[in-house]
């Protein structure tokens, strides 16, 4: 049975609750107490990756989102195995960790509504080691889905 808007707003609130405190969600869903945030997390990607953005979140809050996940995930990457760590590869162009990030972050802000990878990006942030079990080649992969100018078209419809 489908969700109803209702029901997703309700399920997600929370987590709308974090974004507009505008801090780290992740330290806030500890502090909070919430055992299972990572999970809450998970899910809102789950659903974006299959529906699109629900009803009453906008860009910027699904932004918010990816880009505490994206740190959540890069970092545990980055301390099990470093990018400095790597051998060099030919034709492959070697960043550090930060130099990557930053530009990675750079380009997922300079959207102004969600990019049409938006589905790739929730898979890649909540299985990243399903196709990449190596820090660079996630980090490239997430690149290459916030490198391209297409967007959804739907700038901040939150209701």
């Amino acid at each position: 049975m489908a969700e109803t808007a209702a029901q997703t707003v309700e399920q997600f609130a929370p987590l709308k609750k974090m974004i507009a405190a505008n801090g780290d969600l992740f330290a806030a869903g500890e502090e909070s107490g919430d055992t299972n945030f990572t999970g809450l997390v998970d899910t809102f990607l789950e659903f974006i990756e299959k529906n699109g953005i629900p009803e009453g979140f906008t860009w910027g809050d699904v932004k918010a989102v990816f880009v505490a996940k994206f740190d959540e995930v890069t970092k545990k990457y980055e301390a099990e195995r470093p990018i400095a760590s790597l051998p060099v590869v030919p034709n492959v162009d070697n960043y550090t960790f930060d130099e990557y990030r930053v530009r990675i972050l750079e380009n997922l802000n300079r959207f102004e509504d969600s990019p049409f990878t938006l589905g790739r990006i929730c898979e890649l942030l909540r299985e990243p080691r399903k196709h990449y079990d190596q820090g660079d080649k996630f980090l490239r992969a997430f690149e290459k889905c916030v490198t391209v100018t297409t967007t959804n078209g739907n700038a901040d419809k939150a209701t």
